[in-house]
């Protein structure tokens, strides 16, 4: 049996509900078939993701996960909404850019400690590592019926800040074409 793994940082509820109610402004400028929102309740911060993952490996990859060291809080700064990639035409999300260099720090300790186990797939650990919140998924086939013109104009900016004492490993499963996130387990980030 495999399950699809990856890491992340949760989000304090407040923080949940401050974004939630800018992407809920975001939501009357596009029909409902152009994107899929992502429910208040999946709401996280991905560092990185592993794939599918067979049960066995599960345990190396907690004991690894385990053994890192952190200087204390992290702290990050969610800034301004857009497109990504940021060209309309090609987009494929909606998310929130995140700033900080305590979260680029925990995800390269993250990927030294997961890499040696040799379960990343090779395109997936060459990614650009680009720390963001995803509000929506874009349809491609619906977007792209949109007129240059017509397509929404997103400026919102955020400028909310928090920090942050944990990550956690999480998985994702599909139930009635939903997506739920569940935490397999949190590690603390030492302070």
């Amino acid at each position: 049996m495999t399950r699809r793994v990856f890491t992340a940082i949760d989000l304090p509820k407040d923080i949940k509900k401050g974004i939630a109610k800018t992407r809920d402004d975001l939501k009357d400028r596009f029909d409902e078939k152009v994107i899929r929102w992502i429910g208040d309740e999946n709401l996280h911060i991905t560092l990185l993701f592993l794939g599918k993952i067979r049960e066995g490996d599960l345990k190396k990859i907690i004991s690894q996960l385990e053994e890192i060291e952190e200087s204390g809080p992290i702290k990050l700064a969610l800034k301004e909404i857009r497109y990504f990639p940021k060209d309309e035409r090609e987009a494929k999300m909606i998310f929130l850019n995140i700033e900080g260099e305590g979260i680029r720090m925990l995800y390269q300790k993250i990927k030294e400690k997961i890499e040696p186990l040799n379960i990343i797939k090779k395109e997936d650990n060459e990614r650009e590592f680009i720390p963001h919140i995803t509000l929506g998924r874009i349809n491609l086939w619906n977007f792209r019926k949109y007129e240059l013109f017509e397509i929404p104009e997103i400026d919102e900016i955020m400028n909310l800040e928090f920090y942050t004492n944990s990550f956690c490993l999480m998985e994702s499963q599909l139930k009635n074409r939903e997506v739920l996130y569940r935490t397999i387990k949190r590690f603390k980030v030492i302070s």
